[in-house]
């Protein structure tokens, strides 16, 4: 894909959820879906703080559904490109076990940061983006 279509592709998408539409998206996004409980069947381990990052985030709710699965604290990085959905999940989700910590970022997830790379996740995702 030449570089001037894939700005354009993610000026678009940028555009539709700056507004109205991450609104719509949040209000129509609440559910997990079948698929996040099979990953969690391979979870490395559900004793010690886990590390997830999860990119495309949107309003967070797989930070909301981990932590319904797990008994143990998480370590959770959160990145999408739409402000107003990294807004949401901030204000939607909370940490709800001791220990754990919730961050969310924006950013462009096509741009592997250097932050990621080093960080050594024990679960890397990417849902319907």
């Amino acid at each position: 894909m030449q570089v001037s279509t894939q700005k354009t592709l993610a000026a678009i998408n940028a555009d539709f959820y700056a507004g109205i539409c991450a609104q719509d998206f949040d209000r129509t996004r609440q559910a997990s879906w079948p698929g996040w409980q099979r990953v969690m069947q391979h979870w490395p381990s559900q004793q010690s703080k886990q590390r997830c990052l999860d990119l495309g985030c949107g309003n967070g709710r797989f930070a909301a559904f981990v932590q319904q699965q797990l008994s143990a604290p998480i370590e959770y990085l959160g990145i999408d490109s739409s402000q107003a959905l990294i807004a949401m999940a901030k204000q939607a989700q909370r940490p709800r076990h001791p220990g754990s910590i919730l961050r969310w970022q924006q950013g462009d997830i096509c741009k592997v940061e250097a932050e990621w790379q080093q960080s050594g996740f024990d679960l890397v995702v990417l849902w319907g983006v």
